[in-house]
């Protein structure tokens, strides 16, 4: 145990120390842009021929070096495959939740966010820090983005000519005075609506064939053959000097074009700041990974094991620029899409210290885990406590905790409170884990029962919260005492019925976990279903009444985590 613990502090200590310098490096360019920007050292017009150098010159020059030397023969095209499906699968969920979201009528918006969450500044950001902690495989990066670009972003960029479309159809339908947009001003239907569809889309083909990615990484691809993977020297020495160029330069055209991206965002517009940056942050990175093992499952652990951490902390990197130039040509939520731009960029480095740091853990030994995870357990716990008094603390000075809907608030802040200090108390006192042979002591039970209890109260108050504001919306006018008394005996009563007949029903089933939602298996698992499908219906109830059902879409990723 010491010497896997002292293997695990070596390869952080070697992971801050390797990290540390090339995030100072890029960040250090980052903030020399910004601040170039908020001082007006340098105006628009002259960083904008900045930004076309950087997308027209530098980064297509890269493309087709890195394409004309790779040997396409010793690419592991599986580990493409996986990063490419991976991104698929987010950019097709972020579409379909816009879509269902907006019943359809926000198409534009849903290939944007699409984009967002599926796209990296894999060149400026991803591969500075990944060529440093996997050198053999940081050249892979080449090979993601023409994929984005083809497959991915073409479905993004038709949304949002739909959108433009229809946005000039309802314009012109509104100077003409027609109230059915599918009909022209001299009550015609329009003449050719296929031939208008067809424009567009070639116009979108039109597009992406000609951006200088594409047709240089195309151009690379047929002189890989031709030169056998080896620049000629004549030409060398010239593309070498142009992807050297691109570094710095782009570092400084983002910070640069980070400034006045902060503005003021709509309480509609927060809610999907927060999705998209979730998505984009740690939805993607974990998504990458498991369909990465999945697809590697035939390979060597001390083969695939490099690749699928690789792949995972390549997810985790920010979006790119264009993102932005996109929401604004198009006038969809550009300060959502700014804002996330910036927030996204400047966590990537925390985040880097984080995943760079999951990654390590795969090959740490898996006692160690234990110690580790009930320390942060019992560290969170501590914050929780603090979080949770001060906000009891408010709602009672302020009367508040004697209104509705904060008299069940206040229930579910006792029932956190009460599970929080029995996991930071329960640990002084005896350890959560026991021996599956020699089974578990009484102050274990005693001390599983409270917490597992409070849990159970945490999740059905959240549920009863929800159900709380959609029945006002329903009636018209807060809860009869009568009812209300109704709630707070089956949320006080239901969790001990539960936790008893978890005890007496699965009392052999008991496994050997650190976590204490898993010491029942999948016994205990069942009630955490239900409460997940009980919020989740309730939360589509309340987005349908008043769009409040956002605000315990929290307590569901909550809950399916747990789950997992």
């Amino acid at each position: 145990m010491n010497s896997s613990t002292s293997s695990f502090s070596q390869e952080n200590d070697a992971l801050f120390s390797t990290l540390l310098p090339v995030l100072i490096q890029c960040f250090g360019v980052i903030l020399l842009g910004y601040f170039a920007g908020k001082f007006k050292a340098l105006t628009e017009s002259q960083v904008r021929g900045l930004g076309t150098y950087v997308t027209k010159f530098a980064l297509p020059s890269i493309f087709f070096s890195v394409m004309v030397t790779i040997d396409f023969t010793g690419v592991d095209w599986y580990v493409v495959l996986a990063v490419s499906l991976a991104k698929m699968i987010m950019f097709v969920s972020t579409l379909a939740i816009t879509l269902i979201i907006s019943r359809g009528q926000s198409v534009g918006l849903a290939g944007l966010l699409a984009m967002f969450t599926s796209q990296s500044n894999d060149v400026a950001l991803a591969y500075p820090v990944l060529r440093l902690l996997y050198p053999d495989l940081a050249s892979y990066i080449y090979l993601f983005a023409p994929a984005q670009l083809v497959i991915l972003n073409p479905f993004a960029y038709f949304a949002l000519e739909w959108h433009s479309v229809r946005e000039k159809a309802a314009i012109e339908a509104a100077i003409n005075g027609v109230v059915d947009p599918q009909r022209s001003g001299n009550g015609r239907p329009p003449a050719h609506p296929s031939m208008l569809t067809c424009h567009e889309f070639l116009k979108v083909i039109r597009f992406v064939v000609s951006n200088p990615l594409f047709f240089m990484t195309i151009i690379g691809v047929v002189f890989n053959f031709i030169f056998h993977h080896q620049l000629p020297i004549y030409v060398a020495g010239f593309f070498k000097t142009l992807g050297e160029s691109f570094g710095a330069t782009a570092l400084f055209y983002l910070g640069f074009s980070m400034v006045g991206r902060l503005k003021t965002i709509s309480r509609h517009g927060v809610h999907v700041l927060v999705l998209i940056l979730l998505g984009k942050i740690l939805v993607l990175p974990f998504i990458t990974r498991e369909v990465t093992v999945l697809l590697l499952s035939h390979q060597p652990l001390n083969v695939s094991v490099p690749k699928s951490s690789f792949t995972f902390l390549y997810a985790g990197a920010p979006t790119a620029p264009p993102v932005f130039l996109f929401a604004s040509q198009y006038d969809l939520m550009p300060e959502v899409i700014g804002a996330g731009l910036v927030i996204g960029t400047f966590l990537f480095a925390p985040m880097m210290f984080l995943f760079a740091g999951m990654a390590t853990l795969v090959s740490v030994d898996p006692s160690f885990y234990d110690t580790m995870l009930e320390r942060t357990a019992v560290y969170f716990s501590w914050a929780s406590i603090l979080c949770c008094t001060c906000t009891l603390t408010i709602l009672v000075v302020s009367r508040k905790a004697l209104r509705m809907p904060y008299r069940f608030l206040v229930c579910l802040i006792i029932s956190v409170l009460i599970f929080c200090l029995s996991v930071a108390l329960g640990s002084i006192w005896v350890p959560w884990t026991w021996d599956p042979v020699t089974g578990a002591t009484w102050g274990q039970y005693v001390k599983f029962s409270v917490f597992f209890v409070a849990v159970t109260a945490a999740r059905i108050w959240t549920a009863f919260i929800a159900l709380a504001v959609l029945l006002r919306q329903v009636l018209g006018h807060q809860l009869s005492l009568r009812l209300q008394s109704v709630f707070y005996i089956l949320g006080f009563a239901l969790p001990s019925v539960i936790t008893a007949a978890l005890l007496l029903t699965a009392h052999n089933t008991s496994v050997l976990d650190i976590n204490p939602a898993f010491h029942y298996g999948r016994t205990q698992v069942s009630p955490g279903s239900c409460f997940l499908f009980t919020l989740g219906g309730l939360t589509v109830s309340g987005a349908k009444s008043n769009g409040s059902g956002l605000c315990y879409l929290s307590f569901i990723i909550r809950d399916f985590c747990i789950l997992l």
